[in-house]
């Protein structure tokens, strides 16, 4: 039996022919030098793959998962002295780290689970840790049964790998409290001479610094600086580096940092990425900030101009920029503190648009919600502070979400948080929770402290973190305004009078109501509206239109579904068959000179997956531009809810003639005042000439709903990007 035979799914869609005689031979069990032949095939894939698109990567690296866990499960092809079990670790690693470069952090948990116990968990489901699984491949004298393998370096590279993405995954946390002491007794064995070793190193500090006693990350940046000075700059010039830059950005000997920034500087080998950490973590201080702040703003521009040219497209720019957001963590709370909006607006231009040649808006409302002390608001120049104890206060809050809209977020830095199973389907909105979903982030946020601020002067929203709660739906409750959230951090167009509107009606059981009410309002305002239909219209017609400048909105109807795992196929139904994914639409350019309004009313249209970075990869996030704003929902949407909304916005926008966002805004103040408000509303459009549409809506909302317009998950999903 040869090796394609025993892993014929990879071979069949294999990306290297360069290796076509390894396929060839005999897969032999009792072979000493399989499991290295294995590891050269896989590993070949894993490279060749990293340049096809995320999804098909995501296929490839589960199919070689797959097809190693088949033949170990296979008493005819399983390995001597488990072969299988450390292809899989190794496997797993190298894909782990193949993921985080490409910024995809959802898969990893499922990769680290495969890597080590050859199966994948459901959510919820109960396993027992067994460490010794990785343990028993770091005795060197069994080395030798494996020839070919560097096993000091797959088990260095897979705790380090474990150690990076446990800052992100609660679960993996859990497994690192256990493999912690004898991974820092590792490192110390490598003496950081490969650069696995040195990030092994740099990892277990990171991690321990929120998971750990403080006495637990002073003793592990100690062993760092010892390796790096056990380390020579000819022989082991980049590990040196890594562990040298490290403790640029966490020494608080300010003469070590000095001395080891001058060295490096010497060398004159740092990466842009490195080159922005140090200049933006060096600079903690609002006057040092101020005075250097030319230079830290070019050093975020270099790297953000690398992040461009290396990526293969604007998703994988985004997932990029969005892993290494945090190094501007520390910067953004030090200007929040001081009410630095000017630099913050140029920072985040800069770290998004390195080569902006417009000024960035002076009126934005930023929001920093989970500093320790608590919340703070800043616009023009001011600062308003919402005191509270946030080691508290957050993960109170992120239960209430998780438990409200059936999610499962989890906290960096809690690994004895225990986030609950969802209810039911994942996202989907438990209204029983409404009620304290709604006071908990009223309670946390406290939005009356705007109040302090001049709210008429601002324009728009830039909220860093949580960016799946309905902030703008609640400040509208508690203050009668709100704004769009400025996820495109451009210079906007000008807004068009519409005249021409291109609705698509998909197949959600209200899209045929809404699409006739809207063909009335429409026709009645003198807008021209085209409609396409499911059935009749095809997928290409729709990409043309979304390609076309002919239309100042273009309008969905239909079924939306958000990719947690994958957020970059998020989605959107044309019909039973047929669906336009995020990652189709971003490459498409909009052609128009004035901002055009994308309205998905569609469930899910304005969520993200990852809720840690101002920017992600999400419909409203990545489809805002200088001309085009994103209306869509946060959540899976009640089925008369959206169409309600999209009659109050079609009617602002004809009656009034108002902007896309005022037309928002109204919409959501209409539903806001209540069942009995809303009726009164379409009775008055449908008084002098009534129309059949605005009749069933009526009837569904006053004799065949259960509409209940005091919950906040039945009301405010409705998101704004601009």
């Amino acid at each position: 039996m040869k090796i394609k035979e025993v892993f014929p799914t990879v071979y069949a869609v294999r990306y290297s022919q360069e290796v076509e005689s390894i396929w060839e031979q005999e897969y032999v069990v009792t072979h000493p030098h399989l499991v290295g032949l294995l590891d050269i095939l896989f590993n070949e894939e894993c490279a060749l793959a990293h340049d096809s698109t995320l999804d098909e990567f995501r296929k490839h690296i589960n199919l070689i998962f797959a097809a190693i866990i088949a033949a170990n499960n296979n008493p005819a092809t399983v390995l001597s002295n488990a072969g299988l079990d450390l292809l899989l670790l190794i496997h797993g690693a190298k894909a782990a780290g193949t993921y985080n470069r490409r910024g995809s952090f959802p898969e990893v948990f499922d990769c680290f689970m495969k890597s080590l116990y050859g199966r994948s968990l459901e959510n919820g489901e109960q396993y027992d840790l067994q460490p010794e699984r990785l343990w028993r491949f770091a005795n060197p004298r069994i080395w030798p049964l494996y020839p070919g393998v560097e096993m000091a370096l797959v088990i260095t590279r897979w705790l380090a790998e474990l150690f990076y993405y446990a800052r992100s995954f609660g679960g993996l946390s859990e497994w690192c409290e256990v493999f912690l002491q004898p991974a820092i007794a590792w490192a110390r064995a490598m003496r950081a001479t490969t650069m696995e070793g040195a990030l092994l190193a740099t990892q277990l500090y990171a991690w321990s610094t929120t998971h750990q006693p403080p006495a637990t990350a002073t003793q592990i940046l100690t062993l760092i600086s010892t390796l790096y000075d056990g380390l020579d700059w000819a022989a082991h010039g980049r590990e040196k580096q890594h562990l040298g830059v490290h403790l640029v950005l966490t020494t608080k000997q300010l003469a070590q940092r000095q001395a080891i920034h001058a060295e490096l500087t010497n060398q004159g080998t740092l990466s842009s990425q490195e080159r922005m950490q140090i200049a933006c973590e060096v600079n903690n201080g609002i006057d040092d900030i101020k005075a250097n702040f030319d230079a830290i703003l070019s050093a975020v521009r270099d790297y953000s101009r690398d992040v461009e040219s290396r990526a293969a497209d604007r998703i994988l720019v985004t997932y990029e920029k969005s892993r290494l957001f945090k190094v501007l963590n520390n910067l953004i709370l030090t200007l929040c503190q001081h009410a630095a909006t000017t630099e913050l607006a140029a920072l985040m231009t800069a770290f998004y648009h390195p080569d902006a040649n417009w000024e960035p808006q002076k009126s934005i409302l930023f929001i920093l919600p989970n500093a320790l002390d608590g919340v703070y608001y800043c616009a023009n120049e001011k600062l308003a502070f919402r005191q509270q104890d946030n080691v508290v206060a957050v993960p109170n809050l992120i239960e209430a979400s998780n438990r409200a809209l059936s999610q499962l977020h989890v906290l960096r830095g809690t690994s004895s948080q225990k986030t609950p199973l969802p209810e039911r389907v994942m996202g989907m909105p438990m209204f029983a929770h409404g009620a304290n979903f709604e006071q908990a982030i009223s309670e946390f946020y406290g939005f009356s402290t705007l109040k302090k601020l001049d709210i008429a002067a601002v324009t728009s929203l830039c909220p860093f973190n949580f960016n799946q709660l309905p902030l703008q739906a609640l400040m509208l409750k508690e203050l009668q305004v709100t704004f769009p959230i400025y996820t495109s951090l451009q210079q906007k167009a000008a807004y068009p009078v519409i005249r021409r509107v291109l609705l698509w009606q998909g197949n959600s059981v209200t899209s045929e109501m809404e699409a006739c009410a809207l063909a009335h309002l429409f026709s009645r305002a003198g807008v021209e509206l085209t409609v396409l239909t499911e059935g009749t219209a095809t997928k290409q017609d729709f990409i043309d239109a979304y390609r076309s400048s002919d239309y100042d909105v273009i309008w969905v109807s239909s079924h939306g579904e958000l990719g947690y795992y994958e957020p970059d196929n998020s989605s959107f139904s044309l019909s039973e068959t047929e669906a336009v994914s995020l990652a189709e639409l971003v490459p498409i350019p909009v052609e128009q000179l004035n901002v055009r309004l994308l309205f998905l009313n569609v469930c899910e249209g304005g969520a993200n997956t990852q809720i840690g970075e101002f920017q992600n990869v999400g419909f409203g996030h990545m489809l805002t531009s200088h001309n085009q704003d994103v209306l869509s929902h946060l959540w899976m949407t009640d089925s008369l809810v959206a169409p309600l909304l999209g009659v109050l916005v079609a009617l602002e926008l004809c009656q009034s003639r108002s902007s896309y966002f005022n037309a928002y805004q109204s919409a959501l103040q209409t539903l806001l005042a209540g069942q009995q408000h809303l009726v009164d509303r379409l009775t008055a459009l449908n008084s002098d000439t009534p129309h059949p549409s605005i009749e069933a809506l009526l009837d569904r909302l006053q004799n065949k709903s259960s509409m209940d317009l005091a919950n906040l998950l039945k009301w405010g999903s409705a998101v704004y990007f601009t």
